[in-house]
């Protein structure tokens, strides 16, 4: 057993030892910016269909107008089925743009989050050598998923937390 308790907490440290290494701002921006752009880009694609569709709608009132006044030369009935459908298709673009808005502020509030979590994993980096085995059993509790030991003591380790999260470039 204490085999496989030394390989735990080595892998451990190196986890945290490679953590520990970057700044906490390197951290958290390769954390966060995975998807934060491509949000941001999608609020603002969305954003900008409803303003065509709006002013689509506005120009099929307009248009509607004129032919009140029997200055276009389109029927009213016409503009009438294509005002319903411009209305439909602006409501659409709304809902669209609102689930984008949410989900960019959800993400926002996973950054919070992860932040809180980088901190936490920095100062269990500072003190894992150091601490008592009752902290040590909490950061191991916290941080593996699981250990698998098979024949010949090969030992796997399931992190909740992959390293490559917090070190790869963003897409």
């Amino acid at each position: 057993m204490k085999v496989i308790d030394s390989a735990v907490e080595a892998e451990v440290r190196k986890l945290l030892s490679g953590l520990s290494s970057k700044p906490k701002v390197e951290l958290l921006g390769l954390a966060v910016a995975r998807n934060e752009e491509m949000l941001r880009q999608s609020c603002k694609h969305a954003e900008k269909d409803y303003e065509g569709a709006l002013k689509q709608l506005n120009a099929l009132e307009d248009e509607a107008v004129k032919a009140i006044a029997g200055e276009s030369p389109i029927e009213l009935s016409l503009l009438n089925g294509m005002l319903i459908k411009q209305r439909a298709k602006l409501d659409e673009c709304m809902k669209v743009m609102e689930r984008a808005r949410q989900k960019f502020e959800t993400e926002m509030q996973n950054c919070r989050s992860a932040n809180a979590n980088v901190s936490e994993l920095l100062s269990w980096g500072a003190c894992f050598d150091t601490a008592n085995i009752e902290t040590k059993h909490m950061v191991l509790s916290r941080l593996i998923d699981r250990v698998e030991v098979s024949s010949g003591y090969k030992i796997q380790i399931h992190f909740k937390v992959a390293y490559e999260q917090f070190t790869e470039k963003p897409a």
